[in-house]
């Protein structure tokens, strides 16, 4: 068509997200306890992914709690939604005896 070269010729600008340089994701090395410190203290950092995770990672995490923890309660909907089918069954079969 009339027109389309002219778009064609011109170069799309394609945004690339910024990249995080290395110093902003990791953490420095854990500096050995000196020897006045406390005995009893915790060794080691434990979980670091608060601070190294990207935004993209801290949504995919967030996303999976949130379906881990909707199953979860799924399956005790679901077994609740049992359990009261076997007392009604229970409570029918105790009341035909007794008749």
């Amino acid at each position: 068509m009339e027109g389309d070269d002219e778009l064609l010729v011109h170069e799309v600008e394609v945004k690339v997200p910024p990249k995080r340089v290395e110093w902003m994701t990791a953490l420095p090395p854990e500096s050995k306890q000196s020897a006045r410190s406390n005995k009893n203290a915790k060794e080691g950092r434990g979980d670091t992914s608060v601070w190294t995770d990207t935004p993209l990672e801290l949504a995919r995490k967030a996303n999976t709690h949130y379906l881990e923890a909707y199953n979860e309660a799924a399956a005790l909907a679901s077994n609740e939604e049992e359990n009261t089918k076997r007392m009604q069954i229970w409570w029918i079969n105790i009341i035909m005896k007794n008749d």
